[in-house]
């Protein structure tokens, strides 16, 4: 899409300390706003102490709230 950069990512999850759930993330940024796509994968262990599944994410927000997200909100 025109304007719009695209972001990958794959990280620990922060809500498991061992660092055995991952998080994928794919973000379009744009002048007026963003779209993710999430993926969790849990760890076996978290599964299950917790009884979290692995999950999959679409999400939109407008450029106000991204701002906000990012400068204010923390």
């Amino acid at each position: 899409m025109k304007d719009t950069d695209k972001v990958k990512s794959t990280d620990n999850h922060d809500a498991d300390p061992t660092g055995n759930s991952k998080v994928k993330q794919i973000v379009y940024w744009h002048k007026s706003g963003s779209v993710f796509i999430e993926c969790v994968n849990w760890s076996e262990k978290i599964t299950k102490e917790k009884n979290w599944g692995d999950n999959l994410s679409v999400g939109m927000a407008l450029s106000e709230y991204d701002i906000w997200l990012n400068t204010k909100a923390y």
